[in-house]
């Protein structure tokens, strides 16, 4: 008995009425030469997926394999419902094979027209429509015809040894072939609204977020997003949600700044923090999930990250069971983002010295909290910072190994989402010397890629074709940055590199331009200090702090210099880093080692 290697079934019920035809055909395995009102049945047959076709209470089968004539003839009836090779009857029968030979692919397969009436001119019993598929209607007149149907639907006496699938006749329907569907037997899903289909089958009216048979697929608007110069696309409706300084239905137009902005940082009296909040902190990340504010705090002494959410005027911290109590110990830095309609949190963990092996991990919010999803391979354990990066090429993870346990020469890995697998999988390794972070940008619909690392660092281009990160420039105005920030001014990206000192660089059409030789001299050692950038009224902000100093700047629009407009003496606790955030219409900022909120006013 032969084996079917593959094969395909498609369910196809008829009925006469009025000279009318009402049919039923597949949608899942047609594609695009199906209707939208038009249903799909699948089933199984020695282990094979299969849509299956009744036709006038006939069914047929098709056998994707390569066969000669005869083999096709063996194979149909070796069958285990019996069978022969089909005999096309009708011109509707034709043409919907035909359109499927056309959506699976298929050239030419094998028909039998041997001991039943030549199709020839006559009408078709079944529509009353003349019947010729021959082509250039020319019938054979042999007494043995290896008959083989074409995409276009035309037939042809072709050389019975020519190999090609072919199409059988079922004699008896095999068990385990499903009923043809209906609102009874099968259910819309998300609110879908089920309507049975005259012949048989059923349709699914889906809400306007789900799509698929049964309205299971969730419509991800965001995919491809046609946001440009870094703005935000909506999920629920597709919007974008522009960066400051663009505007437009796409955020495709730039707006210069045209007042000068001004303003102070003061101690909050409105939000309270935990006293051990910021205790030790150098990385400080926000987001928000279901209309909630959530902060995440990684501090590298080992006590790693954790969760908090403000309500109101209090962070609280968030339990061990927001995290399905995964271990965040060790992490050094935590980055929330956004694919589809899901969110997740990517934790960079670094073990290195520990004694044991770790990796870095995505985390994956289920609705009540978040839970593991995927782990790093274990190469990832000396993680300094992880960023997420999304481009019309797709979605990236940027991994900065800081060190590994035998070397500070080490590859930092970019990672792009598969959304087969819904896993991020290895894209490209880029060596790096003890990498604390990346950044990234987007100028002239390209995307650039930073590494703070220590020597003079490379900048990276996406290529056109988004197969690689390529190197862009081996050489830029500056060395051995320890961490960056950037802001949008006058139509312009400005990034903050922190050092000794901390420096404003312009992005020039292709390359860095330093604006000023210091921000400040709020830098005095590299290890004390950090930057960061907010926008208040429309208008960005830097931040810097070290020891003794909380600096508060502004660009100027005049002449581009970033001024110095305000500072704060510290007393104790150098600052770490810094996070800004909006929060009930209020801009807050938030420092390592610094258990008050600052409010801009």
């Amino acid at each position: 008995m032969m084996t079917w290697k593959r094969s395909m079934l498609v369910w196809l019920l008829l009925v006469n009425h009025a000279n009318q035809a009402w049919g039923l055909k597949t949608t899942s395995l047609l594609n695009n030469s199906i209707q939208p009102n038009e249903r799909s049945v699948r089933g199984v047959n020695n282990g094979m997926t299969a849509v299956h076709v009744l036709v006038v209470c006939k069914y047929y089968e098709i056998n994707e394999d390569s066969l000669s004539w005869s083999e096709s003839q063996t194979a149909c009836e070796s069958h285990a419902g019996g069978g022969r090779l089909a005999v096309i009857g009708n011109q509707l029968l034709n043409a919907r094979l035909s359109s499927l030979m056309v959506t699976r692919g298929l050239a030419s397969i094998w028909i039998d027209v041997n001991g039943v009436s030549l199709p020839g001119g006559d009408s078709d019993s079944d529509t009353c429509i003349p019947f010729n598929p021959w082509e250039n209607g020319n019938v054979p007149q042999s007494s043995t015809v290896c008959a083989a149907i074409f995409s276009d639907g035309t037939w042809q006496d072709s050389d019975c040894s020519e190999l090609m699938p072919s199409i059988c006749q079922i004699d008896a329907i095999p068990d385990g072939i499903p009923d043809v569907p209906s609102c009874q037997t099968d259910t819309c899903n998300n609110n879908g609204v089920c309507q049975d289909q005259p012949g048989g089958g059923y349709v699914c009216s889906c809400d306007a977020d789900y799509e698929g048979d049964n309205c299971e697929t969730s419509v991800d608007l965001c995919t491809p997003s046609l946001c440009q110069n870094g703005g935000e696309c909506v999920h629920a409706d597709g919007s974008c949600v522009c960066l400051n300084g663009f505007d437009g239905t796409y955020c495709e137009n730039c707006i210069a700044e045209t007042v000068e902005q001004t303003g102070t940082l003061t101690e909050s009296t409105s939000i309270s923090l935990p006293s051990d909040m910021m205790t030790s902190v150098k990385g400080i990340t926000s987001f928000t999930l279901d209309g909630d504010f959530y902060i995440m705090a990684c501090a590298p002494d080992g006590s790693g990250c954790r969760g908090y959410t403000l309500n109101g005027a209090a962070f609280t911290e968030l339990p061990s069971t927001f995290f399905d109590d995964t271990s965040l110990a060790y992490g050094w830095y935590a980055e929330p983002f956004v694919i589809g309609s899901d969110q997740y949190i990517a934790i960079a963990i670094n073990k290195v010295g520990i004694g044991s092996d770790s990796s870095s991990f995505i985390l994956k919010w289920d609705g009540t909290k978040f839970i593991l999803h995927s782990s790093f391979p274990p190469t990832s354990s000396g993680a300094s910072h992880v960023h997420f990066l999304s481009t019309v090429h797709g979605d990236f993870l940027i991994l900065s190994n800081l060190q590994s346990f035998s070397s500070a020469i080490v590859d930092s890995i970019i990672y792009k989402w598969d959304d087969s697998s819904n896993q991020f999988i290895s894209f490209q390794a880029i060596q790096t010397n003890q990498a604390t972070e990346a950044i990234s940008f987007v100028a002239d619909q390209k995307t650039y890629l930073l590494f703070a690392e220590n020597l003079t660092p490379n900048l990276y281009k996406l290529s056109d074709d988004g197969t690689q990160f390529e190197i862009y420039a081996t050489t830029v105005p500056f060395s051995q940055p320890m961490s960056y920030s950037k802001f949008w001014f006058q139509c312009k990206w400005h990034l903050v590199v922190n050092k000794d000192t901390a420096s404003v660089y312009v992005w020039e059409t292709d390359h860095f331009v330093l604006t000023t030789d210091e921000i400040s001299n709020s830098f005095l050692f590299t290890s004390d200090g950090g930057s960061c950038t907010f926008v208040a009224d429309d208008y960005p902000f830097v931040v810097t702090a070290n020891t003794f100093l909380l600096a508060f700047h502004r660009p100027r629009i005049s002449d581009l210099v970033v001024e110095n407009i305000n500072y704060v003496f510290l007393e104790q606790n150098q600052p770490t880093a810094c996070c800004g955030f909006t929060y009930n219409g209020n801009t807050y900022l938030l420092l390592g080692n610094k258990p008050v909120a600052y409010q801009w006013s």
